[in-house]
């Protein structure tokens, strides 16, 4: 029982932090993906660097001269990304909001050229609409967008963590006191 409740603490801990401080989640993202692309970059140009210094002019070929090119390339994009991820969230949450609004208003399109031939109903102009207002608030409002699926994840981790709870409890008192609570919700979980 006690790692049950240490793992249904560590849920809803992850859950109250992501809600807290769903604005900054997503930066960090980046800044991580950032040094994830500075480190590697950063190996392979000194690999590609040392072989010219050592050897002279002997290990310069086009080959050598490309690799530097991409691991210096590499590294500037990882570093701009560890230390400006806003730019990087509004960039990506314009892209996704320009596909977002131009999704909806292909649908909306589409739907509006049926309707010369065949009469559809309204409902199903109220997806697309939706879909192409998501775009537009995304577009609007890049950061907030960004830290909704937090939110969401916060939120579930939360209920994620009380049901586990609950269900502890409740399969406790009906199994013989000799069953320990933790392996039938081990069982329950790899099913």
């Amino acid at each position: 029982m006690l790692n049950l409740s240490i793992r249904s603490l560590s849920t809803a801990a992850i859950g109250i932090l992501l809600l807290l401080f769903r604005e900054q989640a997503m930066p960090a993202i980046v800044m991580c993906v950032g040094g994830l692309f500075s480190v590697p970059a950063l190996i392979a140009l000194i690999i590609a660097v040392v072989p010219m210094l050592k050897h002279n002019k002997g290990a310069v070929n086009a080959k050598t001269i490309a690799a530097c090119i991409v691991s210096a390339g590499s590294l500037f994009l990882g570093l701009w990304m560890l230390f400006e991820p806003t730019i990087f969230v509004a960039i990506l949450m314009s892209v996704l909001g320009v596909m977002l609004s131009m999704a909806g208003a292909m649908q909306i399109t589409a739907l509006l050229r049926v309707c010369r031939k065949v009469k559809i109903s309204l409902y199903l102009y109220i997806v697309p609409f939706l879909i192409f207002v998501a775009g537009i608030v995304t577009l609007l409002y890049p950061f907030k967008a960004a830290s909704l699926p937090f939110f969401i994840l916060g939120i579930a981790a939360i209920f994620s963590a009380v049901s586990d709870m609950i269900n502890a409890i409740f399969i406790s008192r009906y199994l013989p006191k000799d069953v320990n609570p933790e392996n039938v919700m081990d069982v329950t979980d790899e099913k």
